[in-house]
């Protein structure tokens, strides 16, 4: 059985209007399960024209996908919404492939990490106001180194626990310790 669910957007596009009304009228076919959910896979023709009336570019890895098996609409275009943003997210958007496959899985994946620096950051500080008392100000830097390492373990921690969406083929990775892994999985599968 398919349940099927309604999404707001803050703005929506008509595009967005017009494939959500399609999925709503679907939601009796048990047999377009994945279609409903994730929407449909459009091919690399419809990909280029969308991107470049966009004025958007796309990734090597989501060109390949495109050009291979397709890209999901809906995750396409939180992509070219998400690289039309300010500066800092549009860069970090095309250049950096992880917080790229987190934000098109969940887009309040920096919302989550915000949320956890500042109340790890308000802990920490109330502990060790409380700890350190009237030697705090002299002891300032270990304080901030303190809090330095938990807005990095924060960040993994956050990164690690969230969604992604991998586009395209996983990389293939080489080195010893590749090659010790892929020896360990063999071992476990046969």
């Amino acid at each position: 059985m398919v349940t099927c669910v309604s999404v707001v957007w803050r703005e929506p596009s008509p595009l967005l209007e017009i494939e959500t009304a399609k999925l709503q009228q679907n939601c009796d076919d048990d047999d377009d399960y994945e279609e409903i959910e994730f929407s449909p896979i459009i091919k690399f023709e419809e990909v280029m024209k969308e991107a470049e009336a966009r004025g958007g570019t796309l990734p090597n890895d989501m060109l390949e996908a495109a050009k291979s098996v397709g890209i999901r609409r809906l995750l396409f275009l939180r992509y070219l919404d998400l690289q039309g943003s300010v500066w800092p997210l549009g860069m970090l958007m095309r250049s950096c492939s992880m917080l790229r496959d987190r934000m098109l899985a969940d887009p309040s994946f920096l919302f989550k990490v915000g949320t956890e620096i500042v109340i790890d950051s308000c802990c920490a500080t109330f502990a060790d106001v409380h700890k350190r008392g009237m030697d705090f100000w002299a002891e300032f830097e270990l304080y901030a180194g303190d809090l330095l390492v938990g807005i990095v373990v924060d960040i993994a921690l956050v990164g690690m626990l969230a969604p992604y969406e991998r586009i395209g083929k996983p990389s293939v990775k080489s080195g010893f310790f590749a090659n010790m892994a892929q020896a360990v999985e063999e071992e476990i599968l046969f």
